[in-house]
């Protein structure tokens, strides 16, 4: 069997960290090895895990995840960083994508998304949720 893909989840509410956690270790070969709560501590919780996926909240108080994966990507070009986001307009999804996160999931989307999109990055693919793939090409 091969090593669990070890993630780290960034996001400023307590009870989103705490679902989405519970949501991925219902899943094999899925672990969460570190939470965060803004982009100061996304930024530390990857250096000190180096996690094989950064899930990363965009709207948080102080350092937002936009600039702390920015950072994150200086000191580390190979980071996946899947911006996990309940902004669901094209514009930040690109905006996101050009910035080098490597997939973008809207929060209202189907709790498997989540899923696939940690799986295709773990793979070395990028992805992007067909609601949010839909908005884009429109």
């Amino acid at each position: 069997m091969s090593a669990a893909i070890r993630v780290v989840l960034t996001d400023d509410h307590a009870v989103v960290r705490s679902g989405v956690r519970r949501l991925l270790e219902q899943y094999d070969g899925i672990e969460v090895v570190a939470e965060a709560c803004n982009g100061e501590q996304a930024y530390q919780k990857y250096i000190d895990h180096q996690p094989d996926v950064l899930i990363m909240d965009m709207s948080m108080p102080g350092l937002g995840g936009l600039e702390a994966m920015r950072r994150i990507l200086v000191r580390e070009r190979s980071a996946k960083i899947i911006i996990f986001s309940m902004h669901e307009n094209a514009v930040f999804a690109t905006q996101s994508l050009s910035a080098g996160a490597v997939a973008y999931v809207a929060k209202s989307a189907d709790a498997d998304d989540l899923v696939k999109a940690i799986r295709a990055v773990a793979a070395g693919k990028n992805y992007i949720s067909a609601v949010m793939a839909q908005r884009i090409a429109l």
